[in-house]
């Protein structure tokens, strides 16, 4: 990340001579260059906010073999170790240290050099040195150096910032240039269309390719122990290196920070479990590990990427506020607003594929999903880092339970303070909208102050409601933002706004009535049935996924309640909320690489908020017309007796999504009375000391009377 600060001098007096329309325009250039410079390089949105990030080149540079390794692996999964290896090697060519006169020992983070006036030209990387007094303390492109500048005209200010920002891009193109450079690597993956676009419509289209490349590539796991011992100590950097190239192929959302961190897990335990007793479990201990936290991690990082892509920065960034308010409900909103900015950057740029910003901003880590999967911390403790030691240093202004967690070693101060509780509220929060936000006259304000004010309204919302669902609390500022809206237009704007609010109550109402019953018959049906119920359901609202993605798809949903229903019940809505949201977005996922029906297409693609609850109204698919009756979709043999525990439950619920697949609309008479028929004939058939005869006599029969009682 770069940091630039302008000294303007007073305009020459030529300079006041310029006719006015040209200098209206030069001015406007200005202004719009600048603001684009700010953007990139002081990470400020639109209301001027000064981030806190501090990008470190020190990070990027001991690990760019990695970074590109993941980059390029992430991009063209289905290259080679040898090919990835060769764009790798290319590209570290390409990027080379300084000159001589340039470089200075070891990181240039905290080097300052101070250069007597000189004309404009460039460096090695092709990026402007400028032709005054020059303050930096990086390299461009690969770090955060600050510019002093003070120059007699304004000409020289334009061209210096145009090429800034061309060269702070710089580090993501070169990699997208190596992989189209290789016109037969490029052939050979399908990628030569994108390759025949340029700029951002070639970083996208590669990007898009990311979500479907990696189909031919086989599941990750492990080579043996011994294999892996011997391969350790013959080559360290080989192995680290290959480990790197199979994880990121496989976990291609996966942010380059974890990958890493995982990665240096490994690295460690190794040569530890290797020289241990029992070496094989050691290792299979670790890696069971690791294995988890890469699928928990990926899938999470990919979540958050596809809410990104398809509702914008400003939806992740209202989700980052609400959760840092419920997390710091002390902190004002200038400080929130810092940390909402520097976490939704991250995440931008780690979507974007660009490992290196995403290593140098990605110190700040992963602080959006502070309430998500407690398996996954490991994986983005290092990403944390940053971030948790700038909350250290405001503790006094953001929170009173981190006093002991800022005492603990880097290593463990981050899991502390994400696990740590939410902030006691501050003493005299109103609990009027009119006391919260003043006065309310929405109709006068302009578009940019419509996204402050309701920016503040989920600042003060959620730190008055430390226990809301992220995802309840976004619906209820939707509703309060249509009613301000509705009531801007009425003749007795108070008056309207306080009958509204009224309606902002049954959000809270629904999600909370949602969690109680089904919390209610968890514990009622216990893990199976209640699955059970779920399968029904789910097979009639999406009929299209196959058994295998119902079954998960309901098994997540099982381990939901056991896990939420174990909390105390003011728990349970903001628990549930949030793991759904984690499993619809996987759902859409699914929806979007093969479209499923239009009611999951609308539900997905509407509302970001209101996905679980446009998902959870679905009945039944009315799109779908049952496929022609098939007796070879019921598979009935003396395995269903042979088979145990999760394997016969699996045979059982196969069978209950083809008999639902095949009548959607069965009542539950008829299903109480096909489970009962069916239930008698295994019995039978299980007990009969010929099996194989029961089944191929009494089978066909009892398809015969399923069909007969189900009308199919």
């Amino acid at each position: 990340m770069i940091a630039v600060r302008i000294l303007l001098p007073p305009p020459p007096a030529s300079a006041l001579k310029q006719p006015a329309a040209m200098e209206w325009r030069a001015a406007v250039f200005f202004v719009f260059l600048l603001n684009i410079a700010e953007s990139r390089m002081l990470h400020r949105h639109e209301f001027g906010i000064a981030s806190t990030l501090d990008s470190s080149q020190c990070s990027t540079e001991k690990n760019m073999l990695g970074l590109a390794t993941i980059t390029f692996a992430q991009f063209v999964p289905g290259a080679t170790l040898q090919e990835i290896n060769k764009m790798t090697n290319d590209v570290l060519t390409a990027i080379k240290k300084p000159t001589s006169d340039e470089q200075h020992g070891g990181c240039l983070e905290n080097q300052v050099l101070y250069r007597q006036p000189q004309p404009l030209h460039h460096n090695v990387y092709n990026c402007p040195v400028v032709s005054e007094k020059v303050l930096w303390d990086s390299s461009c492109g690969f770090g955060s150096y600050k510019l002093f500048l003070l120059f007699p005209n304004g000409n020289a200010l334009l061209l210096v910032l145009s090429n800034l920002i061309r060269c702070a891009n710089k580090d993501m193109s070169v990699f997208l240039d190596e992989i189209c450079h290789e016109k037969e690597l490029s052939e050979k993956h399908g990628y030569s269309n994108c390759c025949s676009q340029s700029g951002e419509a070639r970083h996208q289209c590669l990007l898009a390719h990311k979500k479907t490349a990696s189909a031919s590539v086989l599941p990750f796991s492990f080579p043996e122990a011994a294999e892996s011992c011997k391969a350790y100590k013959e080559n360290r950097e080989m192995f680290m290196n290959r480990v790197i190239y199979e994880v990121s192929r496989r976990y291609r959302f996966m942010y380059a920070p974890a990958i890493l961190s995982l990665a240096a897990q490994y690295d460690k335990t190794v040569p530890v479990c290797c020289e241990a007793e029992n070496m094989e479990e050691c290792l299979q201990t670790k890696r069971a590990s690791i294995a988890k936290e890469l699928k928990e991690g990926s899938m999470l990082n990919e979540h958050v990427c596809a809410v990104l892509r398809k509702f914008g920065s400003r939806n992740l960034q209202a989700i980052t506020l609400i959760k840092m308010s419920q997390k710091f409900p002390k902190a004002n909103f200038t400080e929130i607003e810092k940390l909402v900015l520097d976490v939704a950057h991250i995440h931008e740029e780690c979507c974007l594929g660009n490992a290196m910003e995403c290593l140098q901003d990605g110190k700040l880590g992963q602080v959006k999903d502070m309430e998500r999967s407690r398996s996954n911390h490991k994986a983005m403790k290092k990403s944390k880092e940053k971030i948790m030691s700038y909350i250290c240093s405001q503790q006094d202004i953001l929170s009173s339970k981190i006093a002991e967690c800022c005492k603990l070693p880097t290593l463990e101060l981050g899991y502390c303070i994400i696990h740590a509780e939410n902030d006691d509220k501050p003493e005299g929060l109103s609990p009027s909208l009119d006391g919260v936000l003043g006065d309310r006259n929405y109709g006068q304000l302009s578009s940019e102050e419509k996204i402050m004010f309701m920016a503040r309204f989920l600042y003060e919302y959620s730190r008055s409601h430390t226990k809301f669902a992220v995802s309840v609390i976004l619906r209820v500022a939707k509703t309060y933002q249509e009613i301000m809206e509705k009531c801007s237009q009425s003749e007795n704007s108070a008056v309207c706004q306080n009958n509204g609010e009224k309606e902002l109550q049954k959000h809270i109402q629904e999600s909370q009535a949602l969690a109680k019953q089904s919390c209610a018959l968890h514990q009622k049906l216990g893990d199976y049935y209640f699955q059970k119920v779920f399968l029904i359901a789910y097979t009639r609202k999406i009929p299209q996924l196959t058994s295998a993605e119902l079954i998960d798809l309901t098994r997540k949903m099982v381990s939901i309640a056991s896990t939420c229903c174990q909390l105390s019940e003011e728990n349970w809505s903001a628990c549930g909320e949030a793991a759904a949201d984690l499993f619809i977005g996987h759902l859409c996922l699914r929806h979007e690489a093969n479209p499923l029906n239009p009611g999951i297409g609308h539900c997905c693609n509407s509302s970001y908020s209101n996905r679980r609850p446009c998902i959870t109204s679905l009945v039944m698919d009315e799109s779908y017309v049952p496929p022609p009756f098939s007796a070879d979709k019921f598979t009935l043999n003396k395995d269903l007796c042979q088979a145990q525990g999760q394997a016969l439950q699996t045979m059982k619920q196969e069978l209950l999504i083809n008999l639902v697949k095949q009548k959607p609309d069965m009542t539950e008479e008829q299903h109480e009375a096909v489970t009962a028929d069916f239930s008698g004939f295994l019995e039978k058939c299980c007990q009969d000391q010929e099996q194989e005869d029961c089944f191929a006599k009494e089978g066909p029969k009892l398809i015969s009377r399923t069909r007969a009682a189900l009308g199919v």
